[in-house]
């Protein structure tokens, strides 16, 4: 939706909402070997104000939740649900041929990875040793909270009609998600071994071992600048970027 008022500070409002149920089958030798299964729903509302001295921006609310379950033969990360609100601020503003813009973002998430309501282990006394471990790894994973923080600062020069050059800096954080920590298991389709951050890897008598940490998993962190030049009008445009 999108919504107009006139002659009001907050002038607009534009909303999305959005539900998602994906499912696919990996077959192996005719039959489902590995089933996926990712229920998503997301919403994002951005309140546009009116002009402040030159000024024009938006604040956005957005919130997202993934439910996510793997079963079978490559299924080498538990079920997880993943949860994110996030708030942001973006402005901008023009100086005769300069227009600067800025933005920022503060993100929290929270990850968990669980099992399906019914399932113990102890309930079958046949039961395999190694599912065994692997369920109670499962039971101690702790519920993992994160913080990303983003700032964006930006400028556009239009030196001459037709033409401009853009400079934009940016600190930006994210946080992993639910594979990159709970993921432990055969991974078949490419050939490897996957190992969340959550878990230490060490060798005693030749042998591997791999167990739940304590350590803290920090978010990821990246810092970015770049410089863009723009022709635009004409029968001939292009863009050169350097970042």
């Amino acid at each position: 939706s999108d919504l107009s008022f006139e002659d009001q500070f907050i002038n607009r409002v534009a909303a999305k909402l959005a539900y998602t149920e994906y499912q696919h089958q990996e077959l192996e030798g005719g039959g489902v070997g590995t089933q996926f299964n990712n229920d998503m729903f997301e919403t994002r509302f951005d309140f546009y104000h009116a002009e402040v001295n030159g000024w024009k921006g938006a604040w956005t609310v957005h919130y997202k939740s993934s439910d996510f379950k793997a079963a079978g033969e490559e299924a080498f990360t538990p079920p997880s649900k993943t949860d994110s609100v996030a708030l942001a601020w973006l402005e901008e503003k023009h100086f005769d041929d300069v227009l600067v813009q800025f933005g920022a973002r503060v993100e929290k998430v929270k990850l968990k990875a669980y099992l399906e309501e019914g399932e113990h282990h102890h309930e079958e006394e046949d039961h395999d040793e190694h599912e065994d471990e692997m369920h109670e790894e499962e039971v101690e994973l702790k519920t993992q909270n994160f913080t990303p923080v983003s700032v964006s600062l930006g400028a556009v020069w239009d030196y001459q009609p037709g033409y401009n050059l853009g400079v934009s800096f940016t600190f930006s954080q994210r946080a992993p998600s639910a594979s990159e920590l709970f993921s432990k298991g055969p991974h078949i389709g490419t050939s490897t071994y996957e190992v969340g951050a959550l878990y230490d890897i060490h060798v005693e008598d030749d042998e591997i071992h791999i167990e739940l940490g304590d350590q803290k998993v920090n978010v990821e962190t990246s810092y970015n600048a770049d410089i863009t030049w723009r022709k635009f009008e004409g029968d001939f445009g292009f863009v050169v970027s350097a970042f």
